[in-house]
């Protein structure tokens, strides 16, 4: 889980402009193009995190491919807005493509990992962390271009997004402290188990 030190230490590098260029020296301007790079490195710590849990090759190439257009797309974003201001539009789409990584690892855990529950592992919690995050947000992100400007709008935005980004905190940081359990789907395939409830056996200790 190295990759999700990575990225709690871009969040944290990359919240320091922020904070200067909104509350000591306010420009909107480079504000917003330290959020946007922020997005893209988000984007791409998670794409990595999805090709290194899921097992379909297919899939794998799928979300490493994915990095390169969602990057066109935020350039492409950021060069047609108008000065100054903030789209959302690559904040949808990265919520729509990262609950699609979440529903196939989930579709992958039911059907091949039935030896350690998936709670047990942490990438069930990471996981669980960005369903969260993404499908709480995902209508706040999608209508904020065109009520960006209303106050009681910006009230509602903040409480929202404040929430749902504990939240997603929060369960990251306990999937990154589970220590997860040695499978014994794994003895099995190396015949260290005699039965999936047994615990393992040393045959050669033994006269049978």
């Amino acid at each position: 889980m190295r990759i999700f030190i990575f990225y709690c230490s871009a969040l944290f590098l990359l919240f320091i402009p922020v904070f200067y260029f909104r509350y000591i020296a306010p420009s909107d301007y480079y504000r917003f193009i330290f959020l946007r790079i922020f997005l893209l490195v988000e984007f791409t710590v998670l794409s990595l995190f999805f090709y290194y849990v899921l097992k379909s090759l297919l899939a794998k190439k799928i979300v490493l491919f994915a990095i390169i257009p969602f990057v066109l797309l935020s350039i492409l974003d950021f060069t047609t807005s108008i000065k100054g201001t903030f789209s959302f539009v690559p904040l949808v789409v990265e919520c729509l493509v990262i609950l699609t990584y979440i529903l196939y690892f989930f579709y992958e855990k039911m059907r091949s990992d039935i030896f350690t529950p998936a709670y047990q592992t942490r990438a069930f919690w990471i996981a669980v962390a960005f369903t969260l995050f993404c499908s709480g947000n995902f209508f706040l992100f999608l209508y904020s271009n065109n009520s960006v400007k209303d106050d009681l709008y910006k009230l509602q935005y903040t409480i929202i997004y404040s929430t749902f980004t504990i939240l997603k905190n929060l369960f990251i940081c306990i999937g990154l402290s589970i220590k997860e359990p040695t499978t014994v789907g794994s003895n099995i395939q190396h015949g260290k188990v005699d039965d999936i409830w047994e615990i393992p056996i040393d045959y050669k200790k033994t006269n049978l």
